[in-house]
C-alpha cells in the first residue's frame, strides 16, 4: 500500500522535471498532481488496507454487473449513441475512477 511519503515524493519527482517542457504536457503534471494531493488527502485518514481492497472488489464487481447488463437496458427514443448514455445513467466512469486511486493505493 502506498504511503504519504511516497505520495511526496512523486510530487517532488513532477515538480522537478516540469522545467522546460510544453505548455500541454505541463498542464497534463498539474492535474496529475491534484490527483496525488487527493490521494495523499485520503491517506492521512488512515485507511486499512483490507478497507482498500474490500472496496476495490465491490466496485469491480459494480463496474461487471453494469457492463452485463447493458443487452438488457432500453434506450429513450432519438438516442444516437446508447452505451455512452448507459453508462453515463449509471455513473460508469465515476466507478472506473474510483478503481483506479484504489489501484494506485494498493501497489
Amino acid at each position: 500500500m502506498k504511503t504519504t511519503e511516497q505520495i511526496n515524493q512523486e510530487i517532488s519527482d513532477i515538480i522537478a522535471s516540469i522545467d522546460g517542457l510544453k505548455e500541454s504536457e505541463k498542464k497534463r503534471l498539474k492535474k496529475r498532481i491534484a490527483l496525488l494531493k487527493q490521494y495523499k488527502l485520503y491517506l492521512e485518514s488512515n485507511p486499512r488496507e483490507d478497507f482498500l481492497k474490500e472496496s476495490k472488489n465491490l466496485i469491480e464487481k459494480r463496474i461487471n454487473f453494469i457492463k452485463d447488463n447493458f443487452q438488457f437496458w432500453i434506450p429513450p427514443n432519438g438516442c444516437l449513441k446508447p452505451l455512452n448514455m448507459y453508462k453515463k445513467e449509471t455513473g460508469l466512469p465515476l466507478l472506473i475512477s474510483q478503481l483506479d486511486a484504489l489501484k494506485y493505493l494498493l501497489k
